[in-house]
């Protein structure tokens, strides 16, 4: 894939992620009972964007330039791939200790923890927008 095609989709797969993170932001903004009517399907959609996200990262960007043989690119992909990595088992942690029974019994600090993973994520992809553009910006053939 081309440097112009890379940054494309890439912005494809940030914008769609950066969508539904100020979804799940605009749903507990307007309360608790909005909040869980809107749950199940926001927390799914999730799963599957993050996920095409993070393996378009690794297939596309991280992998090849870890392999590229080029140093600094290479130690540059892995230190962005481990972050990846990291922000992906926040949001796996935070939806396997969040049951649908859990949450029912404390909405109070379901609502709290999901802020929280919404907000980390949401730095965590802005924050990639930078360095990923940089990497391909430098370092793609």
């Amino acid at each position: 894939m081309d440097k112009d095609r890379s940054i494309d989709a890439l912005r494809r797969h940030q914008d769609a992620a950066l969508r539904l993170l100020a979804q799940g932001v605009e749903i507990f903004a307007h309360g608790q009972e909005v909040s869980f009517e809107n749950l199940t399907g926001l927390r799914r959609e999730l799963v599957q964007v993050l996920g095409a996200y993070q393996v378009f990262k690794h297939d596309v960007i991280f992998d090849p330039a870890i392999a590229s043989g080029d140093a600094e690119r290479g130690a540059l992909a892995r230190e962005m791939k481990v972050h990846c990595i990291a922000a992906g088992e926040v949001f796996r942690v935070h939806v396997m200790q969040w049951t649908p029974a859990r949450i029912a019994e404390d909405r109070a600090g379901y609502q709290a923890a999901a802020r929280l993973t919404l907000n980390q994520l949401h730095r965590h992809i802005t924050a990639e927008r930078v360095g990923i553009a940089d990497l391909l910006g430098r370092y793609h053939d």
